[in-house]
């Protein structure tokens, strides 16, 4: 799992300068961005996770 939280949090690191390069926006509005797509991913995360460990236990 941490390895995971470590390649996202490298992901958004990129993410984050490549909006600063391509659309030169100031940090405030990037960093807002950052977070409502932080917010969206963590919560598709968790419904896959949801979901997965239900199928996997209906499975069983």
């Amino acid at each position: 799992m941490n390895t995971s939280v470590a390649q996202f949090s490298r992901c958004m690191l990129i993410f984050h300068q490549i909006m600063h390069k391509r659309i030169k926006q100031n940090c405030i509005k990037c960093i807002n961005k950052l977070i409502r797509y932080n917010k969206y991913i963590l919560t598709t995360l968790e419904k896959i996770s949801y979901i997965t460990i239900s199928i996997l236990f209906y499975n069983l």
